[in-house]
This record gives structure tokens, C-alpha cells and sequence, in this order.
């Protein structure tokens, strides 16, 4: 598989911040593809899916975080490679946003892409999961269909409560895994 088509969402942004907006998704698509061709239409497209039109134009160190995460997975996932990795991709963003990146995501792996997400924010995920993959402490917990995860905690639909059994930690904990994944 070559850089074109893999994209990645770090859990820390990796802007370049005297940059706008519109030139750090198209430097981002840019290096992926090694090349400037048909960058522009892709980099606007996907602005378009993650609501990041609006600020296109923006210095970077101008944004909001929200903002800034919507740049970094709109770098990610423009031109729908076939393996996009998204480290907490929802932090930051609104619940209209968030459901606008998992449709968008959910849409890319139904044409093909492998859609691979990293989160702790389990609670309204389990909708858009084909696979969980449960990690602690380096190991693998489970590797299982999202359905199968979730049987032993009855009608929940939260990944979370689905852990929690896996691990056998009490319901009222708080603490959190070290890692989660999710995979769409």
C-alpha cells in the first residue's frame, strides 16, 4: 500500500499554522499523493463533508480546536484512501459534526476503504462499528463483530459497557482502558 492511499488522523494536530485552512488540507493530500493535481477538488470536497467551508480562508492560528480537528480529518480522509486511521477523532466536535465524520466514514468503508478508529468515546459508536477491537495494557482483549461484543451486556449499545464486561470492571467505575479501538 503506498502513502496515497493511507490517511491518518493523529490524536494531536499537525498543522502547520501560518497556513490557512484550505492550504493545510491540500499540502496534506498533496504529500499523500505526491502530487498538486486534482488536490483542490478533493481538499474542498471533503471540507464540504466534515463543515470546515466556512473557515477555508482562515489562518490556522486562528481556529478553534473544533476547527482545527475538522482540518486534521479532513487531511485525513480526502480522496478516500483505502486505509484511513483516526486516533479520538471526536474530540473537539459538536454532535453535528461527529455524526457528519462517522457518516462519512461509514460511507467510505461501504466503497471499500478500511476505516480504522481509535476512541474512548464508546457511548454512540457501536451503530457505525463492523469490528471492535479491544486492547489493554498492549493486549487483545477481543477482536469481534460489534454485535458480538455487545451480547453479554444485553440491550446496550455502548462499546463501554461491553468492556466493562470484558474486563469484569464494576459499572460504576470510571476509570477508562488504556486503549480502545474501533474499526468501522
Amino acid at each position: 500500500m503506498g502513502a496515497a492511499e493511507f490517511g491518518w488522523c493523529p490524536q494531536r494536530e499537525t498543522i502547520d499554522w501560518s497556513l490557512t485552512a484550505r492550504q493545510n488540507v491540500e499540502l496534506g493530500v498533496a504529500f499523500r499523493r505526491g502530487a498538486l493535481r486534482g488536490v483542490r477538488s478533493l481538499a474542498q470536497e471533503v471540507c464540504e463533508v466534515v463543515g470546515l467551508e466556512r473557515f477555508l480562508d482562515r489562518q490556522a492560528e486562528t481556529l478553534s480546536g473544533g476547527e482545527l480537528r475538522r482540518c486534521q480529518i479532513a487531511r485525513a480522509i480526502a480522496g478516500r484512501p483505502r486505509l484511513m486511521v483516526l486516533d479520538e477523532p471526536t474530540t473537539g466536535l459538536g454532535p453535528d459534526a461527529v455524526t457528519q465524520v462517522f457518516d462519512y466514514l461509514r460511507d467510505s468503508a461501504e466503497k471499500g476503504s478500511t476505516v480504522l478508529v481509535s476512541t474512548h468515546d464508546t457511548s454512540r459508536f457501536a451503530e457505525y462499528c463492523t469490528r471492535v477491537l479491544a486492547l489493554s495494557a498492549g493486549r487483545l482483549l477481543a477482536d469481534q463483530s460489534a454485535a458480538a461484543f455487545l451480547v453479554p451486556v444485553g440491550e446496550s449499545n455502548d462499546l463501554w459497557e461491553g468492556y466493562r464486561h470484558l474486563t469484569r470492571q464494576p459499572s460504576t467505575t470510571c476509570e477508562l482502558p488504556s486503549t480502545e479501538v474501533a474499526h468501522l
